[in-house]
């Protein structure tokens, strides 16, 4: 779960949210049905991780507009980093507590 968070945290925050989730999703499937799990509840985590482009113009639209009246990108790029560590914590604790505690999490 933590590593398929931070990769798509990081790539989120370089790339478009949509074309993030769009290349680990699939990625992620191969991964989780060669071991042997239902990959469902990976694509949840991921799909939640990939909307938290925080730091760069070209993750979110939100953030292109933002820029494109004037906020300054360092205090964009600093607080997007703070915001995006926190983002990728809380979703990766979540995800496995969830895994653990809540045994229908998941599953179609």
């Amino acid at each position: 779960i933590a590593v398929f968070t931070a990769l798509t945290v990081i790539l989120a925050q370089v790339i478009s949210n949509v074309a993030t989730v769009a290349i680990v999703g699939p990625v992620a499937i191969g991964v989780f049905q060669n071991l042997g799990l239902n990959p469902i509840p990976y694509i949840y985590v991921i799909a939640a991780a990939g909307h938290c482009g925080f730091m760069l113009p070209s993750s979110a639209g939100s953030s292109a507009i933002a820029a494109g009246y004037g906020v300054n990108l360092r205090t964009m790029f600093t607080k997007g980093f703070a915001a995006a560590l926190i983002a990728a914590v809380v979703i990766a604790v979540g995800a496995y507590l969830l895994t653990v505690l809540w045994p229908g999490f998941g599953y179609a």
